[in-house]
């Protein structure tokens, strides 16, 4: 409680300052999906990987099945955990736990390999190449 003395009086300020209250972010643990006509989670630690390509966002599971979102990456992104997934590129978020190896590419550049051959190549910017290394050692 907050006492202020002015002018030969006390003044009580209960609510002026209280402890700051950290609320730790919720991220999605599933994604409603379908395939075939049937509709059902798909569990976002079964996703290796999410990519948008002929002007559809995929989400691809690690048995290679491709999953149409009605998302855009940007959306997917807020709702993911990013110590869990990292946006590589413009159409690309990946899954730490489907995460392969690295190998050095020109201009500062990376080319990223998933584990099972799950996608081909994904490229880093050398921009990005710095928060990916710390994103992949945390």
């Amino acid at each position: 409680m907050l006492k202020i003395v002015s002018s030969n009086r006390q003044i009580e300020y209960p609510n002026l300052y209280r402890e700051p209250v950290f609320i730790s972010p919720s991220y999605r643990n599933g994604f409603l999906v379908n395939k075939k006509h049937k509709y059902f989670m798909l569990k976002v630690c079964d996703i290796a990987y999410f990519i948008f390509e002929n002007k559809n966002t995929y989400a691809v599971s690690f048995d290679k099945t491709f999953y149409n979102m009605n998302k855009t990456l940007e959306s997917i992104e807020t709702e993911l955990n990013p110590a869990d997934f990292f946006r590589t590129s413009r159409n690309t978020i990946i899954n730490k736990e489907a995460f392969d190896n690295f190998e050095l590419y020109f201009n500062g550049k990376l080319v990223v390999k998933l584990q099972n051959n799950l996608s081909d190549n994904i490229v880093i910017s050398r921009a990005k190449a710095a928060a990916f290394k710390c994103w992949l050692d945390k």
